[in-house]
């Protein structure tokens, strides 16, 4: 497993655009069409345009991430959406950077945020279960000697220090702490902590066969490990909201082989799995993970049909995706996208 990098680099011409969130309630357009609509007796099967993942089925030479999809379906150790996804905060602070007030007080902003985005990229009514211990507990060493002090981007980024961090504050916290019916950790800190302390926050999604965190009661195989603050609030809680979607099983919708130059330009401002400017996730992400309902799909395999999509960012039941298979691994995705939601800065 590797940690993914929690910036994603965007293309010199958008790159010096003042990252801010807004969000516009607009209901989008209702307008009946002008034209007649192909029934759904001139689609496709639904199942037809579920194009399957070439690296879970073993047909990617050399893959190095078995934890990630852009197809369906997703590994079976990530979190799902299709129950209530239960997140397990583990509060810890050092004996050189004690926390100053509650871990729900510092994560209230986050937690805030995250459940406004993920539950308005669903159809279905979505509730993130937040579980927060009610004080941090305390590690046995400073901060420093945790050694977590190496940037990512500058490849000095030490994964053995972060997971050992990790096992250390399960070891301090299991008896605590439920796990039994936990989806995702986050080992968080207190908001004092700056980034030249913790510089990497990581998204650790384990396999069955490889890594994990062992708990009294369980593995856990979807691990997110804070770092300090480094940006304005907007970056990091957009930042927390790209992370928690790895965690889901969503992969960088960008080049990201080399490490020290993530190239989003093929996708540009679009997905927060590749930006952070127009962040309302693809219809195409939203309908692998059950974000989106299958009768919001339409797919097409051949003939001449007309169709009608809402904007993704809008809030119904209508159809928001088309789909035309293209190969068994490929396929043509069709969306529309309007200034609402967090595309407001469209």
């Amino acid at each position: 497993p590797i940690p993914t990098p929690s910036q994603p680099q965007i293309r010199p011409e958008i790159a010096t655009i003042n990252l801010y969130i807004k969000w516009s309630d607009n209901k989008g357009n209702n307008t009946k069409p002008n034209s007649v609509i192909s029934s759904g007796s001139e689609l496709s099967p639904v199942d037809l345009c579920k194009i399957p993942d070439a690296g879970v089925n073993n047909e990617i030479v050399n893959n190095p991430q078995r934890h990630f999809v852009n197809g369906f379906s997703p590994y079976p150790e990530r979190a799902t959406f299709r129950r209530t996804p239960v997140i397990q905060f583990v509060p810890v602070d050092f004996p050189n950077l004690q926390g100053q007030r509650s871990p729900a007080e510092d994560l209230k902003p986050i937690t805030d945020f995250l459940q406004k985005f993920w539950s308005s990229q669903s159809t279905k009514p979505l509730k993130l279960d937040f579980r927060i211990p009610k004080n941090y507990i305390r590690l046995p060493k400073n901060v420093e000697d945790y050694q977590m002090t190496g940037e990512f981007f500058a490849g000095q980024f030490n994964p053995d220090n972060s997971f050992n961090y990790v096992r250390e504050a399960l070891a301090v916290t299991d008896s605590t702490i439920d796990f039994s019916d936990t989806d995702i950790i986050a080992v968080i800190v207190p908001s004092e902590v700056k980034r030249s302390q913790i510089a990497a926050f990581v998204a650790e999604a384990s396999e069955s066969n490889i890594g994990g965190f062992q708990t009294k009661e369980k593995k856990i195989y979807n691990t997110l490990i804070m770092a300090g603050q480094a940006g304005s609030e907007a970056y990091e809680l957009l930042n927390w909201a790209h992370e928690l979607g790895h965690m889901f099983g969503f992969s960088d919708l960008r080049n990201t082989t080399n490490v020290s130059s993530q190239d989003s330009s093929d996708l540009g401002i679009y997905d927060l799995m590749n930006s952070e400017i127009a962040p309302e996730l693809l219809g195409w992400q939203r309908f692998i993970v059950g974000l989106l309902n299958d009768d919001q799909v339409r797919c097409v395999n051949g003939g001449t049909t007309t169709h009608l999509l809402r904007p993704v960012e809008m809030a119904t039941t209508d159809p928001k995706l088309l789909v035309i298979p293209t190969g068994k691994y490929t396929a043509i995705g069709i969306e529309s996208r309007r200034a609402i939601g967090f595309d407001a800065n469209l």
